[in-house]
């Protein structure tokens, strides 16, 4: 049976991967989607970089969870939440004056997954303790 965590993070992968895939051949056009105006192709490759890494521990958990789902998810939920405070850090504190709604559009979009995570895998908990009470 294919479990609710396993779905959110197939759809993950594959929106990770095309996001990689444009931010590392059309950095300004993928920073569009999001309404940020990032001309830095460097740094934007950077990132590309390590959406690709992401990319592939969200395959390999939504493809073999038993191997990768709880390494993923160990990385996933404090990298995304340490992230998410660190742009809600810099928004609050005007550090990046001209960036300020930049930083709260990252922080959402990073917070996002967190969330979707967290309710796929209360779903598959409550499926599986509901199995259980029915045997």
């Amino acid at each position: 049976m294919v479990r609710k965590v396993q779905v959110l993070l197939c759809l993950c992968a594959l929106s990770t991967i095309l996001l990689s895939i444009l931010m590392f051949y059309n950095p300004p056009d993928a920073w569009a989607m999001f309404g940020i105006v990032e001309t830095d192709i460097f740094v934007s490759r950077i990132y590309a970089s390590t959406l690709l890494g992401e990319f592939t521990l969200q395959l390999g958990a939504a493809f073999q969870p038993e191997a990768y789902l709880k390494p993923t998810l160990a990385f996933m939920f404090p990298y995304k939440l340490a992230s998410t405070v660190s742009m809600l850090y810099l928004w609050q504190h005007d550090v990046l004056q001209s960036r300020r709604r930049d930083c709260l559009i990252v922080a959402f979009c990073w917070f996002v997954p967190v969330v979707l995570l967290s309710i796929a895998l209360i779903a598959d908990r409550n499926q599986k303790s509901r199995k259980v009470k029915n045997k």
